[in-house]
């Protein structure tokens, strides 16, 4: 499956949680990492960006505290909105 990786912007938390989904056999996109490839456009270039990679993609994975993220929680209404299966890190509302 190929999930979309969300949330906290600590690089340890996102590629704990990328190893452990690839490690169960799905392809991550991790929104940190699209963002550093386009480091030339605006925040909101960025965000663009970033936002038009979700409906490629089967799932969204948050990792705790996404709420605490304006960016992460207009990933979760855009993955939302696509129908996209929603997890969470903590396992609950998994959608």
């Amino acid at each position: 499956m190929k999930i979309y990786l969300s949330g906290s912007e600590d690089p340890e938390k996102r590629k704990q949680a990328a190893e452990a989904l690839v490690k169960n056999g799905h392809e991550v996109i991790d929104s940190q990492y699209i963002e550093d490839q386009v480091w030339i456009l605006s925040k909101r270039g960025k965000l663009a960006v970033r936002i038009s990679m979700i409906p490629h993609c089967e799932a969204i994975f948050l990792i705790d505290g996404w709420q605490k993220s304006s960016i992460a929680r207009r990933e979760f209404n855009k993955a939302a909105q696509e129908k996209l299966t929603i997890c969470f890190e903590n396992g609950k509302g998994v959608m």
